[in-house]
């Protein structure tokens, strides 16, 4: 599993403007949320890659 740094040092190395988050599940990686806001910070769009079974489960509503 790569650490939240790594993952956002990858991002910042890469001028696509769509960053994939997809897993296993990614909604089970801990620093999910942290992720999904350091990738939209840096002004990129996501596409989650999921099966869908944690969403109400991880979602914050």
């Amino acid at each position: 599993m790569m650490s939240l740094e790594d993952c956002l040092r990858s991002v910042d190395e890469c001028p696509a403007p769509v960053v994939t988050i997809t897993g296993g599940e990614p909604f089970l990686y801990p620093p999910i949320y942290d992720l999904v806001r350091g990738v939209l910070d840096r002004g990129k769009h996501i596409y989650f890659c999921t099966n869908g079974i944690l969403l109400e489960k991880r979602l914050i509503t």
